[in-house]
């Protein structure tokens, strides 16, 4: 995800690329001999938010204001007044002077539109301003049921119904079994509840660095493209499903394979709805495990209850699950295929993975294998040795790749050996 915590000491010319790795803080100041003397730096111009700091040197310690204009009308006036660690070691105060506000809908038209920050009610623009931006308006909000589907190769099948809802301000709620995970772009984190200790934790998308020991977990090139499937009925698509394959490595056990072109292959279809922006039904075959299916049925759109996206009264905060016994006190793994979905383009960020991967207490992962397809980034955001994995998974804009849906697959490793493996869709919007 975004990083807004690196320091750049250099003026720079901004290219709008949604996806830059990391941000940056820099000057953009007024002349020497004036007052006020500003310092500030517009990081992210998106079509989620816009994100920034903003400060005046000769008023250390004290938040300021910013303006926002698009295409040269006054939108937004707003505080610059969020706690940044980073800016305050940077200019030697309290660092109160972030902001962070949701892109205006004005902006959403699939246009060009100039955005400018400007310090309080000056002409004076903040270190990267102003910023060209293209936005669509995003996809439908929508609430269905999650069907999961395992049968393997000798035995009978076992469906679990998990439920996913989406906002039109793309938050996203998925209950899965006693956990829900709530992701919310416009606040910039991931909330995950655990409803059988009543606790919730809440995971910021800003991070001051990538983790370090899980630096090479990601591995690239997980998907070789196949022949197209058979269609499919529409089902709750109201225009059809646009259907296509790839080939990924599978598993010989209940371990990550050791590099994908050494692992036998699975294959997986993906059919998608492209006017809900949602995959409808996902099949993955593996010769030596058997067949898991994924579909989205009884779609009802329209915007959920904002309720949906609220932690409860009752729950109590605990960021690092450390009391969560899920099915018992032992150290227990969720091992089922737990998909997420990513919506993800040039004009969206993608979002931050957040999982708590054991189920009961002193359970932490020791190790991380990550493979993502062609078209994504991955990048690891926590250390090894906690009971929570975050995940940052976004589009690469590789033109090359022109399929609507990609996949990322997880396995992480947990003290006793045992091993958990998620797989991730991640839907453009193009």
């Amino acid at each position: 995800m975004l990083n807004i915590y690196r320091v750049r000491f250099a003026t720079v010319v901004l290219t709008i690329a949604i996806f830059l790795p990391t941000g940056s803080i820099a000057l953009a100041q007024n002349s020497r001999g004036g007052t006020p003397n500003y310092a500030g730096y517009f990081d992210h111009p998106g079509c989620d938010s816009i994100v920034g700091w903003a400060a005046d040197q000769s008023r250390l310690n004290s938040s300021i204001t910013v303006s926002i204009y698009v295409d040269g009308m006054l939108a937004i006036t707003t505080p610059a007044s969020g706690s940044r660690p980073d800016v305050g070691s940077f200019l030697g105060d309290n660092g109160l002077h972030g902001f962070m506000v949701p892109t205006p809908a004005s902006v959403k038209d699939g246009q060009t539109h100039q955005v400018r920050v400007l310090f309080e009610s000056s002409t004076i623009d903040l270190n990267s301003s102003p910023a060209s931006v293209i936005c669509t308006a995003g996809p439908p909000p929508l609430c269905a049921d999650h069907v999961i589907t395992t049968t393997p190769n000798q035995g009978s099948s076992i469906s679990v119904m998990n439920h996913f809802c989406r906002d039109k301000d793309l938050r996203t709620r998925y209950d899965a079994g006693g956990y829900v995970t709530i992701n919310d772009p416009i606040l910039q984190q991931t909330v995950l509840l655990d409803s059988y200790t009543q606790t919730y934790g809440v995971f910021s998308w800003k991070f001051g660095g990538t983790s370090t020991d899980l630096g090479t977990a990601v591995s690239g090139d997980l998907t070789t493209q196949g022949a197209a499937p058979p269609q499919r009925p529409p089902g709750g698509c109201p225009t059809g499903n646009d259907g296509w394959s790839v080939t990924t490595p599978g598993r010989t056990s209940n371990t990550p394979p050791p590099v994908p072109s050494q692992a036998p292959t699975q294959t997986l279809n993906v059919w998608t709805c492209p006017s809900l922006v949602l995959p409808m039904y996902l099949q993955m075959i593996d010769p030596n495990f058997g067949t898991t299916e994924l579909e989205f049925q009884r779609i009802v759109t329209g915007d959920p209850d904002p309720q949906s996206f609220a932690v409860p009264a009752s729950y109590t905060r605990d960021d690092s699950f450390s009391l969560s016994q899920g099915f018992g006190s032992s150290c227990v793994v969720r091992q089922a295929v737990d998909p997420v979905i990513v919506v993800s383009s040039g004009s969206h960020l993608g979002q931050t993975i957040v999982t708590a991967m054991t189920l009961g207490s002193g359970c932490p992962f020791t190790d991380a294998t990550i493979y993502v397809g062609r078209s994504l980034d991955a990048t690891p955001l926590t250390s090894s040795g906690s009971p929570v994995f975050q995940l940052s998974l976004r589009d690469n804009g590789n033109s090359q790749y022109p399929h609507p849906v990609d996949t990322a697959q997880v396995f992480l490793t947990t003290g006793d050996g045992a091993v958990s493996s998620h797989l991730m869709i991640l839907l453009k919007i193009n």
